[in-house]
């Protein structure tokens, strides 16, 4: 590999790690973790569990 894919790899994992702990600031709790802070209806957790 050059020194340009390289150094865009590197941009690419930096900005994904800085992007990931920007976002990670938003959760308050679990809930907010795993639903994103909205309501989650029975219908969409009961095709969750059974395509699961």
């Amino acid at each position: 590999m050059n020194i340009i894919d390289t150094l865009i790899i590197i941009f690419f994992l930096v900005s994904l790690v800085v992007y990931g702990l920007y976002q990670g600031k938003k959760n308050q709790t679990t809930k907010d973790f795993f639903l994103g802070g909205k309501p989650l209806p029975w219908v969409v957790a009961m095709f969750s569990i059974v395509a699961t």
